[in-house]
């Protein structure tokens, strides 16, 4: 095992400098990024929910292919973006139209992509009859309280077990990027093999810009509220009348507003003002956070040197 591994405080601070090295391509990079991803992907379901025919209780034969389009035009662009990452993490950055590069692998990426689902997919149900197991061993708990959070941690624990599964194929883009001659399923199966005891190293990378990820949601739903909060008075106006729900007012609002927030989310005012919220985190913690795991790929693919000890007086002869 490499004990010379850098810690998750000297990738990022490596990562801080190449943003600074190369900088504004980072940042130039990031925003095309997202304009030809977020806004474009937002922009077309906003249209095809005006034009498609709506349908509330099953999804329709465009909708359904026209996510599955998105979903892989949205991965190939992913490649494309990390494959700028790497190279400009190794001193070399490419061109901005880097970023459409992927197209002209896209047998690759989507390969990869499908056969990555299929085990996390098997992963998953797995773990989901182990859940299943543990919570009907749970059930037999008398207290309703201990059986809840009992419940909880059992949910919120398989939860992250699926995530921490989903660490291992974390490099497949870099791998694609770097060698040309791995199909995508090569890729995957060298991801999980090069992760192998580096899954903890990675969580805490990715934990270590959690704070960020949390301010932004934060932000998105308070903004949301705000904008909810017509609706929201207007029902609690109409409750209000009814004495009939008095004991259930709490619980009805809470429902309620439950309801508008995610309305709002969904509406296309929503959706602009959670796109222009993200964007000042985007174009910040993006491009550190992608370098930041570039540098993580990098020092498994390329080791550092480990430090050999002094040799001691005596046997210098």
């Amino acid at each position: 095992m490499n004990t010379n591994f850098p810690t998750s405080q000297e990738l990022k601070a490596r990562a801080r400098q190449l943003r600074q090295e190369h900088a504004p391509r980072p940042t130039q990079v990031t925003l095309l990024y997202w304009l030809l991803g977020s806004v474009l992907v937002t922009a077309i379901g906003v249209a095809a929910s005006w034009l498609l025919p709506a349908s509330s209780d099953t999804l329709s034969a465009p909708d359904l292919f026209l996510s599955l389009l998105l979903g892989l035009y949205g991965s190939v662009l992913t490649y494309g973006y990390s494959r700028w990452i790497l190279w400009t993490s190794r001193g070399r950055p490419l061109e901005n139209n880097a970023l459409l590069d992927g197209f002209s692998e896209v047998g690759r990426v989507i390969m990869a992509r499908v056969w990555t689902v299929v085990l996390l997919i098997g992963w998953a149900f797995l773990i989901s009859i182990a859940m299943t197991v543990i919570l009907l061993l749970l059930s037999n708990v008398w207290n309703p309280f201990l059986l809840f959070v009992l419940a909880l941690l059992t949910v919120g624990g398989c939860y992250l077990a699926i995530y921490l599964i989903a660490l291992r194929y974390e490099l497949v883009d870099f791998l694609l990027a770097e060698f040309d001659q791995l199909t995508g399923v090569q890729a995957v199966r060298r991801s999980a093999e090069l992760m192998q005891g580096q899954v903890g190293r990675m969580f805490r990378l990715k934990l270590s810009f959690l704070g960020w990820h949390l301010l932004e949601i934060g932000l998105v739903l308070g903004v949301s509220i705000v904008l909810a909060y017509p609706q929201v008075m207007a029902y609690i106006n109409m409750i209000s009348e009814l004495n009939q729900y008095a004991d259930w007012k709490l619980i009805l609002y809470a429902q309620y507003y439950s309801q508008a927030i995610q309305e709002v989310l969904y509406s296309v005012w929503g959706r602009g003002a959670s796109l222009l919220i993200s964007l000042p985190f985007l174009l910040y913690v993006m491009p550190y956070q992608r370098l930041a795991e570039a540098e993580f790929y990098t020092s498994l693919i390329r080791p550092q040197p480990q430090p050999q000890p002094e040799t001691p007086p005596w046997e210098e002869r």
